[in-house]
């Protein structure tokens, strides 16, 4: 009989890899459009088209956890946090049964765990128009247990003096506990805020009249995820 063809393959980036891919400005998205079968539309946004499908067709995950608005800027970064992120997995296809109501390509993102042997740790980023802020730590339970909170925010109207231009800020974080060694619990809290209002005015042009548009963003983002693992033996987990 006819063999099965041969299962599709993931391609894995780790959060170093993101941070150093050429052109990406540190976005794990951009970064895909490195990896064969990606392309994007414009040489901006994030928006992927795999094989060809468009992006609303692609499935995108963070911890588990369907996200149906990963983009912010109109596409220019996406929700993966550099600071946070462990690795951002592509799956172009043959993903199995969690991810079946794709149609095109699964994008999964994992944000790695906070250290559990430390008391505090954390770092700060600052520029002419963003900043994040990182903190991470042991919580101080009898068992292993630990945190990690990332906060970016964008001020392109601070410093221009123009409140039109887009902005946005997110927060998110990831607590861990272990009550042994068998059981494992991960909690995901992810929130965001992102305004635009813009005004263009479009010039007449081949006996169109002047026209005027406005683009407006007000979204306000919150989304609580909670992961179980219990493993029963070598061979079976839960």
């Amino acid at each position: 009989g006819a063999r099965a063809p041969p299962p599709e393959p993931t391609r894995e980036l780790t959060a170093e890899s993101v941070q150093t891919t050429p052109g990406a400005g540190e976005d794990a998205l951009q970064s895909l459009l490195a990896t064969p079968g990606v392309v994007g539309r414009d040489g901006w946004s994030g928006r992927l088209y795999v094989r060809g499908g468009r992006p609303d067709q692609n499935g995108i995950y963070l911890d588990g956890i369907p996200i149906y608005d990963p983009y912010r800027l109109f596409g220019l970064t996406s929700i993966f946090n550099p600071e946070l992120l462990g690795a951002i997995t592509l799956y172009p296809g043959g993903f199995d049964a969690r991810y079946g109501d794709r149609l095109s390509a699964v994008i999964a993102g994992e944000n790695r765990v906070g250290p559990a042997d430390r008391a505090l740790a954390g770092s700060a980023n600052l520029s002419l128009t963003s900043a994040s802020v990182r903190a991470e730590g042991r919580l101080g339970l009898s068992v292993p247990s630990s945190w990690l909170v990332g906060v970016r925010l964008t001020y392109f109207d601070v410093v221009t003096g123009d409140a039109s231009l887009p902005t946005f800020t997110d927060l998110q974080a990831r607590f861990l506990v272990e009550p042994t060694p068998r059981d494992r619990v991960t909690v995901t809290l992810v929130g965001a805020r992102e305004d635009t209002d813009l005004s263009v005015d479009e010039r007449e042009f081949d006996n169109v009249p002047e026209s005027h548009a406005e683009v407006g963003d007000d979204q306000r983002d919150l989304v609580v995820g909670v992961q179980g693992r219990h493993l029963f033996g070598e061979r079976l987990r839960l």
